[in-house]
């Protein structure tokens, strides 16, 4: 009990943090025909996967008050399964993906990814939130919520519907 408690304070956490970091308006700090072009912000998969990773952990928090928390198959609710397919068909897997990126470019070479005059535009703890935050919240959350990974098959459903929709 102990652990599902962490988990939904964890989620609860990472809830608030997501959609404050969301709720940032980032379109009027981008000069130019970047911001003018089709998608707006939308258009970086960082933005998207924090919406995703909000969406997750509303996702959790739902499933801590009205869904099941167990590894059989058979006790799991539909809200688990749901819960664990966006896991491991989109949540991890690009939040893992944003994050190497980001900080492998960041090292290397800063300007390509976030400038240094994008700092007083962009506050930092922003930067942040966008970046470490997800990955540790992640880390986090498979280590005290009980995830049943679902079999390939029934992630591949979702998997192919995003990369349609991209």
């Amino acid at each position: 009990m102990i652990r599902q408690i962490i988990g939904l304070i964890l989620s609860i956490l990472a809830a608030v943090v997501m959609t404050l970091t969301c709720s940032f308006d980032t379109e009027e700090l981008i000069d130019g025909d970047l911001a003018k072009s089709t998608g707006g912000k939308y258009k970086f998969l960082t933005i998207l996967n924090l919406h995703l990773q909000a969406i997750y952990y509303y996702m959790c928090i739902v499933n801590f008050f009205f869904g099941s928390d167990t590894l059989t198959p058979e006790k799991c609710s539909l809200l688990q399964k749901i819960r664990d397919c966006i896991f491991a068909g989109l949540a991890f897997p690009v939040g893992m993906f944003v994050c190497i990126t980001f900080w492998s470019l960041y090292h290397f070479d800063r300007e390509l990814i976030f400038p240094e005059e994008l700092d007083h535009l962009l506050p930092p703890i922003i930067n942040h939130a966008m970046t470490p935050f997800v990955e540790s919240q992640r880390i986090s959350s498979v280590s005290v919520v009980t995830l049943r990974m679902t079999s390939a098959h029934n992630c591949k459903a979702t998997e192919a519907a995003v990369a349609a929709w991209h």
